[in-house]
Formats: structure tokens, C-alpha cells, sequence
């Protein structure tokens, strides 16, 4: 009886002799095989629907030869029991045979080369314990080949057109922005794609059930029309992306490469020990500052010689109130939060040279420009008329009158060539006089053009050159200032110091009684010379004091100025006498110190010479480096869209009619409430079929001129910092 039982409980029991498990002609056997091959159709197109690769067109053919037809057998083998082994126990792996494993190994080891980002540990675990070989002796930046996969594992790709290899269209690349790359969505992407896939699935099941599949149809052309915009989107900003951080990577290098030039400018400096005095004549430095002023500003000879006398002048005037301050007070010039701006320097600049547009007329736009092309002023004059002025200066009278003394110039030469009385020589005078009107009319056209001081584009140009200069001259300063500072050092423990000091505190004096003298007597001046409109002002501003209105004052300080001139001067000749006499005692040290203070003069020539060939090469490398980063600054401005939108244009309305929109509003809603009330349908406007709404605020005119669009976009900014800080924004209307 137990030997029976235990007969029953056996799963692989043998079935009994009348049982259609015998029979494969049997009914219940087709029918059971019809039942497993729907099954097994059912799991084939499931699988092909998870696995299709949209797109593209799968090939279908079977591979004819038998070499083929079995290496895709073991593929396709290889691929179930890659797939069943994600969600295999032990003892069911145990389980599997030695052709499946082999086939699982020979699919695995191709995954794990090609696309090491589509198996999951579990694959991995399996394909180790198989075959014993570690995955992680596999290169990926040798064996993956795919460009996305590539793209997955942060390897470098090589795209030859990044705009259309991977699908991405030109208009949709020309609105992204790399600021819009988010690395999520590639996992939104994916997310998607498994969504059309299950989409998909359900659609193939319909159809093979016979169902209505529209609305699949319908939801999978939506879906993949939205994922080929967003893939798309998303790839144009990771392009994007991409080139701006080359460009940063670009920059980052570059300025490293900066650093280490002035590393290694410095270290050279420090061995080279004192600089060599230049021997160069002030009358060759000067033409090279002129030369230099007019590349870079586009200044005449005549008028950069004054700018730099100017300059000149303020640096004597600047060595000598710092003598006079350390003479007088103790201390020379220091730094301080009050220290002039850049702006307010320009300023200063265009008080001291009245560098306004009708003055800096007489510079001419055309000899800029010139000078900035490399070419002669009226060459580019002529250009520029024939290119820009020609056609729309037909109509203006100079033109007219042009015209008219060409066709003058015409007929006196008809009328020299038929004369006989006239020689060859009067007509080539007359002719050539005829040529210099007409070039001097064209010459005045184009000043008439550019020297008009009304004109916005001059003003712009002239506040560059008064930036450029005031820039250039604000460090030539400072540098001279410190050269000062060094040069008199020490000043204010001399004898002339204390000779000064007590001058200047006699001044002081002076200064004191004069306004205790002036403070009672509120009408008169009292028999002083100062002269001064008012007294008050004078009483109150004592550092308006103006020694040369007062002929004590005015000696004394004359006193003070001739020492200091004296003490600069002294000054000046020692330091010159110290340079000299240190280049004659380093040439007698090395003429009669022996072969050894020779050999030290040797060595200290070569390395001089080294340090002007380091100087000079650090200087070239520095230029390309410079070049380079202006390059990709250039680069990355071009590629940067406008900070702020310009407004489009707004319809006014005032506050009034927001109010009697407001009661008409209140009114229809009041009689909506009522029931029993007939009322006429709700005002509606409509614009081009579509509802306007009905404003409830008033609405600003922006306009649409250039101070107005100007004015506009400050306000933008105004409120986009207040959004920042956080800080409430403004109303665009009066509030009570």
C-alpha cells in the first residue's frame, strides 16, 4: 500500500496504457501542441516587441548557410538563458544543461565586450562561475564600438557631424542652450522608450487577438512623435553642453599656462639679479610712444606728441608734490579708498584736455579707422564713399554739385581740346585742377559725414580713446609714482626738510591769521590782498587758501619750491652718478681683478644674455597664450544669446477703463446671481476667433524707439535682481 503511494506522488510517473499521453495522433495531443505553439508565438513577438530597435528595419531573412543558421541558433539560446538567468536560484542554475551554459557563455562573453552597460550582476555572477574569467580584464575603450554605449560609459566619442549622426535637426539644434542640459533626462528617455515598448506589446497581442487596436495606434504615434522631440531637444543641449565646457576646459588651461609663464617670469627674474639701464635715446622712446598711441587710438603724430607732453607734464607735477609732501608733512603719497577710479580719472582727462566731440573733431574718425586697417586715409575715404555713400547720397545738393563741376571739367576740356591756341600743358592743368575739386568735394563729404559732433557713433569713439588714454596713463602714473617713492627715499630727514618744515608751518601761520582776520569784517575785505568773492566760503573752506593771493604766503612758498626743485635735482644726478659708478667699478673689478673677476664677468654676461632669451621667449609664449584665450572668450560671447528679450509692443489701457470693466464685471455677475432677472449674454471680445481676456490692471506703452526699448530693459533687469535678492517687486501703476 505505501509502495503504491509513493507510485502516485511521483512527478514522472509513467502514464497508464489508454491515456492520449501515448498517442501524438491523439485529439487532446493536437490540441495540447496547438496550446504550446500559441504559447511559445505569444513570447516570440512579446520578445520582439521589448527588443525591437525602432528605426530601424529588422532583417527577417534567415542566414542561409548552416555555419550561420547555428551561430544564431546558440545566440538566440544564449539570449533566453541570459534572460532567465536575472531570476534563477542555485539549484535551478544546477539545473541547466551544458549546451545551454555554453551557449549563456559564448552570448555573455560578446555582452560583456560590446555593451558591458545592458547585463545586470546576476549575468555576471553566472558567467563568472561558468567559465571562470573575470570581466574586469576586459578593456571597454578597446572592445565597445557603439557610440551610445560609448556615450554611457563616459568613454570618448568621435562624432564627424554631431548635428545629424544621431537624428538631431538644424533648426532644433539653433534653439538649444547648454544651460538646458539636464543628465536626468537620459533616464526619462529610457523610462519613455520602455513605455512605447509595453505600448507596443499590447498593440501586437490586439492585433494578433483580432481587437480594434486605434487607439493604440494612435497613442504610439503621439508617444514617438514626443520622444523624437524631446530625444532630440535633449541631444542638441548636451551638444551644447559639450562645446561649452570644451571651451571652458580650453580657457581653464589657458590660464593655467599664464600662471606658469609668470612662475617661471618671476624665478627668472629673481636669478637675473639688476636689469641692464636702457641706452635707448628719448627722442627714439617718444617715437615709438607715438607710434604706439596711434595703432592703438588712431591719433595723429601732431596730437599724440601733445597728449604725451601732458602726460609728462603731470608726472614732473606729480614727482613734485611728492617731494613737497615729504619735505613738508613727513610722507609721500599712500593709497587709500579715495583713490581715483578709472571712470573718474576719464573724467579728469576730459576737464584737463576738453575732450569733447566738437574739440576731438578735428581728430578724424577716417584716420582712425585707417590706421586701424593698415591703409591711407583718403584710399579709405575713397572706398568707404564709393562702397556706403554713393547711392544714398545722389539726391543730397553736394552730390548734385559734384556732378556739377565733373560735367563743368567736361566741357572745359572740350573746350581746350578744341581751342588751338592752348597747349598739351594747359590741358593737363586743367584737367588735373577739374580732378582736385572733384576729390576735394568728395574729401568734404566725407568730413562733413564724420565730423558732425551731433553724432553718437563719434561720441562712443572719443569716450574709448579718452578710456584707453586715461587707462594708459593711470599706470604710467602709478609706476612713476613708485619710482619716486623709491628714488627719495629718505628725503624728509634731511636738513632741507627741516628748512621746509619750518616754511610750511610759518604758511600755516599766515593762513590763520588771515581768516581770524577776515571772520569779523563781514562787507569789507580789509586793505588784504586775497583775493576772494565771498568771505564766508573762505572762512569755511580753508583748503581753498590760495597762497599766491597773498604776497607773504606767495615768498614763503616760493622759498619751498626752490628747495624742492633743488632736492630733486641732487637727487636725480646722485642716483645717475650711483648708476654710473656702478657699471665703472663692475668694469675695473673685471679688468684688473685677475682671470677669476673675468671669468665672473663671462659668466655674468651669459647670463644675462640668457635671461634676454628667456624674457623674449616667455614673452612669445605668452602672446600665443593670450591670442588663444581672446579667441575662445570671442568664441563663447558669440555663442552667448541676449540677456534680456526687447518687449513687444503692448496696447494702452489707462485706469479708468480697468474700472468701468471692473463695475461692468461686478454688475453681470450681480445679475447672474439672480434668477428671476432677464439679462443679455456676457461681453465677450474676441481676437482672430480666440477670447481676449478683458485686462484687469492698467497696461504700459513701451513703445517701440530705442530709448524707449532701452528704458524697457532696464526695468527687466531691475525687476530680475529684485527677483534674485528677493526683494517684492514693483507694481507697474501707482498704488495708493
Amino acid at each position: 500500500m505505501r509502495k503504491a503511494l509513493m507510485a502516485l506522488r511521483r512527478a514522472d510517473r509513467l502514464p497508464s496504457p489508454g491515456s492520449s499521453l501515448l498517442n501524438p495522433r491523439s485529439q487532446r495531443a493536437k490540441l495540447r501542441k496547438m496550446v504550446a505553439t500559441h504559447k511559445a508565438q505569444q513570447s516570440y513577438f512579446e520578445q520582439q516587441a521589448l527588443h525591437a530597435e525602432l528605426g530601424n528595419v529588422s532583417n527577417t531573412q534567415r542566414p542561409r548557410s548552416r555555419r550561420e543558421r547555428s551561430k544564431e541558433t546558440v545566440r538566440h539560446v544564449g539570449r533566453g538563458v541570459a534572460e532567465q538567468a536575472k531570476h534563477m536560484t542555485d539549484s535551478e542554475w544546477e539545473s541547466v544543461s551544458l549546451e545551454d551554459k555554453h551557449a549563456f557563455a559564448k552570448y555573455m562573453h560578446t555582452m560583456l565586450r560590446e555593451h558591458p552597460t545592458e547585463t545586470t550582476e546576476q549575468q555576471r555572477r553566472r558567467y563568472f562561475e561558468t567559465t571562470m574569467a573575470d570581466m574586469r580584464d576586459f578593456d571597454p575603450r578597446k572592445t565597445v564600438h557603439d557610440e551610445y554605449e560609448r556615450i554611457k560609459l563616459g568613454l570618448p566619442v568621435q562624432l564627424k557631424n554631431p548635428q545629424y549622426s544621431l537624428g538631431v535637426s538644424q533648426a532644433i539644434y539653433d534653439t538649444a542652450d547648454a544651460s538646458l542640459f539636464d543628465p536626468e533626462n537620459a533616464h526619462r528617455l529610457e523610462n519613455a522608450m520602455m513605455h512605447v515598448k509595453q505600448v507596443f506589446s499590447d498593440y501586437v497581442r490586439k492585433k494578433r487577438e483580432g481587437v480594434s487596436t486605434e487607439a493604440e495606434r494612435r497613442q504610439l504615434a503621439n508617444m514617438t512623435a514626443e520622444l523624437n522631440l524631446e530625444t532630440q531637444k535633449h541631444l542638441a543641449n548636451m551638444f551644447k553642453y559639450a562645446e561649452m565646457r570644451l571651451r571652458q576646459v580650453e580657457l581653464e588651461e589657458r590660464h593655467r599656462q599664464l600662471a606658469e609663464i609668470e612662475r617661471l617670469r618671476k624665478v627668472a627674474q629673481r636669478k637675473g639679479g639688476e636689469r641692464q639701464l636702457k641706452n635707448k635715446s628719448k627722442g627714439l622712446r617718444m617715437e615709438k610712444l607715438k607710434r604706439m598711441l596711434k595703432r592703438a587710438v588712431g591719433l595723429d603724430m601732431d596730437v599724440a606728441e601733445t597728449v604725451l607732453k601732458e602726460m609728462r607734464a603731470r608726472e614732473e607735477f606729480l614727482q613734485f608734490c611728492e617731494v613737497f609732501t615729504r619735505l613738508t608733512l613727513g610722507s609721500g603719497f599712500q593709497h587709500t579708498s579715495r583713490d581715483e577710479t578709472v571712470s573718474a580719472y576719464a573724467e579728469n582727462l576730459r576737464k584737463l584736455y576738453s575732450m569733447d566731440a566738437g574739440r576731438l573733431g578735428t581728430l578724424d574718425v577716417v584716420q582712425y579707422h585707417a590706421a586701424r586697417e593698415g591703409s591711407h586715409p583718403v584710399d579709405w575715404a575713397k572706398r568707404w564713399y564709393e562702397k556706403a555713400l554713393l547711392l544714398p547720397l545722389q539726391s543730397t545738393p553736394e552730390y548734385k554739385q559734384l556732378i556739377e563741376i565733373q560735367e563743368g571739367g567736361k566741357v572745359l576740356t572740350e573746350q581746350v581740346g578744341d581751342s588751338a591756341g592752348l597747349t598739351n600743358a594747359h590741358a593737363r592743368l586743367a584737367e588735373s585742377e577739374a580732378a582736385r575739386v572733384k576729390t576735394q568735394k568728395v574729401v568734404n563729404i566725407v568730413e562733413k559725414m564724420f565730423m558732425d559732433p551731433e553724432d553718437k557713433r563719434l561720441e562712443s569713439l572719443h569716450e574709448k580713446r579718452l578710456k584707453y588714454l586715461a587707462h594708459m596713463q593711470m599706470e604710467r602714473q602709478i609706476r612713476r609714482v613708485r619710482e619716486n617713492a623709491k628714488l627719495f627715499d629718505g628725503v624728509e630727514n634731511t636738513p632741507e626738510a627741516a628748512q621746509c618744515r619750518e616754511l610750511y608751518e610759518k604758511i600755516m601761520q599766515r593762513r590763520a591769521f588771515l581768516s581770524q582776520s577776515l571772520s569779523p569784517s563781514s562787507g569789507s575785505s580789509g586793505g588784504t590782498e586775497l583775493a576772494t568773492s565771498d568771505t564766508q566760503p573762505a572762512a569755511s573752506e580753508p583748503s581753498l587758501f590760495n597762497v599766491y593771493d597773498d604776497d607773504e604766503a606767495s615768498a614763503l612758498f616760493e622759498k619751498i619750491r626752490e628747495i624742492t626743485l633743488r632736492v630733486i635735482r641732487t637727487r636725480q644726478v646722485e642716483s645717475a652718478a650711483e648708476a654710473k659708478a656702478r657699471t665703472l667699478n663692475r668694469i675695473v673689478r673685471g679688468l684688473k681683478g685677475g682671470a677669476m673677476s673675468m671669468a665672473e664677468q663671462l659668466r655674468a654676461l651669459h647670463q644675462q644674455r640668457k635671461e634676454k632669451i628667456t624674457a623674449r621667449l616667455l614673452g612669445i609664449i605668452e602672446s600665443d597664450v593670450k591670442a588663444e584665450m581672446e579667441w575662445l572668450e570671442n568664441m563663447e560671447e558669440a555663442e552667448r544669446p541676449p540677456l534680456l528679450p526687447i518687449p513687444e509692443k503692448m496696447s494702452y489701457v489707462s485706469a479708468a477703463d480697468v474700472q468701468a470693466w471692473r463695475e461692468v464685471r461686478e454688475e453681470d455677475a450681480q445679475k447672474a446671481a439672480n434668477p428671476f432677472e432677464r439679462r443679455q449674454q456676457t461681453f465677450q471680445p474676441q481676437l482672430f476667433g480666440q477670447t481676449w481676456r478683458v485686462p484687469d490692471r492698467p497696461l504700459l506703452f513701451w513703445g517701440t524707439g530705442v530709448s524707449a526699448v532701452q528704458q524697457a530693459l532696464k526695468h527687466a533687469a531691475e525687476d530680475a535682481e529684485r527677483k534674485r535678492n528677493g526683494a517684492p517687486l514693483v507694481p507697474p501703476y501707482p498704488c495708493a
